[in-house]
């Protein structure tokens, strides 16, 4: 299993405004078959507390900003993505937290499969010990 890892989605900027774009071969690790948004998430609510056996996801905030926690058996991390020219990609196997989103938070993911209620893994004991 890979580590996750930032990436940084290139753009241009000008008078006219910023321009960013995805090129999924060049920018992922894996083949983009779905793309989701999480929206107007009302205030101090937690989002996530589950990981994926399979999935591959990828995480931009188009808008506003997120908190982000993860953890997995290589790390552990907490971080704020906050900046559309930046994402954020997450392996299989890592547990996740999304809080603290701003009223105009926009959460882009691109996800590696279509989506598949036997692939989540929603007990964080049961995640700790067999996975960790």
């Amino acid at each position: 299993m890979s580590k996750s890892k930032f990436i940084n989605i290139p753009g241009s900027i000008d008078h006219r405004g910023k321009l960013n774009f995805l090129e999924f071969d060049k920018l992922l690790n894996f083949p983009v078959k779905r793309i989701y948004y999480i929206s107007a998430v009302p205030n101090k609510i937690t989002r996530g507390f589950h990981a994926h056996l399979e999935l591959q996801q990828c995480f931009i905030c188009i808008s506003g900003s997120c908190e982000i926690s993860i953890e997995n058996r290589y790390e552990k991390l907490d971080f704020i993505l906050d900046d559309n020219s930046k994402g954020f990609i997450m392996p299989p196997l890592t547990w996740r937290t999304f809080r603290n989103m701003t009223p105009e938070t926009i959460l882009l993911v691109l996800a590696s499969t279509n989506y598949d209620h036997d692939d989540y893994i929603s007990d964080y004991e049961k995640f700790i010990k067999d996975y960790m």
